[in-house]
């Protein structure tokens, strides 16, 4: 095994300042720049609508619900969790086939069932026809 040169300077890349290359006043600045920075980003996300923030705290609460379910269905037998997969899938299409409140990205695959199954619209048609006022 060789051994280094007492001559020569071993450099730990990882151990230099962020900043070390930069001369003390620029080095300041950044500093200072950063720090009105945050200040005007805080000033902005007071300025944001209390709903927003109500909004987040429910998205990330759902997205942890959603993982502790993911994992309890995960340990759940597969025949059982493909059943209750396929009634909740089947419960919310029809009622978007029936009520044609779907997404509009579902729209295309919707539409086509639409013809087959009974909708919202097709049911008051039928009624205007048998009872006529």
């Amino acid at each position: 095994m060789a051994t280094p040169d007492l001559g020569e300077k071993i450099v730990n890349p990882t151990a230099r300042a962020r900043f070390d290359s930069c001369p003390p006043i620029p080095r300041l600045l950044l500093v200072c720049m950063s720090l009105l920075l945050a200040a005007t980003t805080l000033e902005k996300m007071q300025s944001v609508p209390g709903k927003v923030w109500i909004n987040i705290g429910l998205g990330i609460l759902i997205f942890v619900v959603a993982i502790i379910l993911i994992r309890k269905a995960a340990e759940m037998n597969k025949v059982l969790l493909s059943v209750i997969i396929f009634v909740v899938f089947s419960v919310v299409g029809f009622n978007w086939v029936y009520s044609r409140n779907e997404p509009k990205f579902m729209t295309p695959f919707i539409e086509p069932l639409a013809k087959f199954f009974p909708t919202a619209g097709k049911q008051a048609e039928k009624e205007k026809r048998v009872l006529p006022q």
